[in-house]
């Protein structure tokens, strides 16, 4: 019997996980599911994220490019003085922060009210000389 039970709750365990990844798939790996995170993300104030996409099953980088849009546009719909307080706020408030990309030797630095916002100017810049091959910087410390 205790057997019998394990094997039920092995069974539904699969069952559920399977069911929140394609409930995740579903929602986000798409374009309108990258723009719509990204919008959300910088409407909550928190960083830019992109680490999620790796889970996606194809078109990761359509995905990224949206997300990374719907965060920009997320910016500048909920700038940082309409998000106070929201959970992920900036522990520096009124100070801007800073990133600094590196890319085939080039620095690229951006600022914003946000990590997220100062690393998605920055891969801007770093976009406008390398093109996709900036979303995947990651900020060095300034």
């Amino acid at each position: 019997m205790l057997r019998l039970n394990l094997v039920l709750l092995f069974t539904l365990s699969l069952a559920s996980c399977a069911q929140m990844k394609a409930n995740f798939e579903k929602n986000y790996c798409d374009a309108e599911g990258g723009y719509e995170k990204g919008f959300n993300d910088a409407k909550e104030g928190s960083d830019m994220s992109g680490a999620w996409v790796k889970d996606c099953p194809s078109d990761q980088k359509n995905i990224r490019a949206q997300y990374n849009l719907g965060y920009k546009e997320g910016t500048i719909a909920y700038p940082r003085s309409r998000r106070a307080g929201l959970i992920g706020e900036t522990p520096n408030a009124g100070q801007p922060q800073k990133c600094s990309l590196k890319i085939r030797g080039d620095a690229f630095l951006g600022e914003g009210w946000s990590q997220g916002e100062a690393q998605n100017n920055a891969i801007q810049k770093c976009n406008k000389i390398h093109g996709t091959l900036c979303h995947t910087g990651l900020c060095d410390k300034i």
